[in-house]
């Protein structure tokens, strides 16, 4: 039988054990799959994370009551594996409407994180609210990979990486008016 990959090095595993350690779980495409890593996760209380979630939208109202953050993606290209059929740019709107923390990610460098707007703005176009989607590239994806209190948000004390816009991020004409890094403006249009 094979079991869903569990991200640990060797020697991490009493950390798990003991709750000090999150579980990111990559691969988990099957609603079944999701399912078992949550039961297991909820009987030996541990933290967890589910990446790719391609049958999510199957389960998204058991995934809502969970609390589980979830990652979804990645979305482009077509379904290379039978477990892969339920993949799509519906999922994300799906579990996002069923109260579920999402990302949207790209699996980089399976699609370049360069696409990542244009994969949320397929979610958008798909159902997801504009705003959750903009949540699920920042805040959410920086909460999923624990790294919220440096990046994801413009807060004092974080990281001053972002850039400003004419336009929305998730349309394929936004131009980039400013780029800003540590806090210093390190590109300006001139528009």
């Amino acid at each position: 039988m094979e079991y869903p990959k569990v991200c640990l090095r060797r020697g991490e595993e009493g950390g798990v054990l003991k709750g000090q350690r999150l579980i990111y779980d990559n691969e988990l495409d099957w609603a079944d799959d999701i399912c078992t890593a949550i039961r297991i996760a909820r009987e030996f209380h541990l933290g967890l994370r589910l990446d790719h979630v391609t049958d999510g939208a199957l389960i998204a109202k058991e995934l809502g009551a969970e609390h589980f953050p979830v990652a979804v993606g990645p979305s482009f290209g077509h379904a290379t594996k039978y477990e892969l059929k339920n993949k799509g740019f519906e999922t994300p709107a799906i579990l996002a409407d069923a109260g579920c923390e999402v990302s949207i990610i790209t699996d980089s460098p399976v699609i370049e994180e360069r696409y990542l707007p244009l994969c949320a703005g397929r979610a958008i176009y798909n159902g997801m609210r504009e705003f959750d989607a903009l949540r699920a590239i920042t805040i959410q994806a920086a909460r999923h990979i624990g790294a919220e209190d440096r990046v994801g948000s413009i807060e004092e004390g974080k990281d001053a990486d972002f850039v400003l816009l004419k336009g929305t991020p998730f349309s394929v004409d936004a131009r980039i008016l400013y780029t800003i890094i540590n806090g210093e403006i390190v590109y300006q249009s001139g528009e």
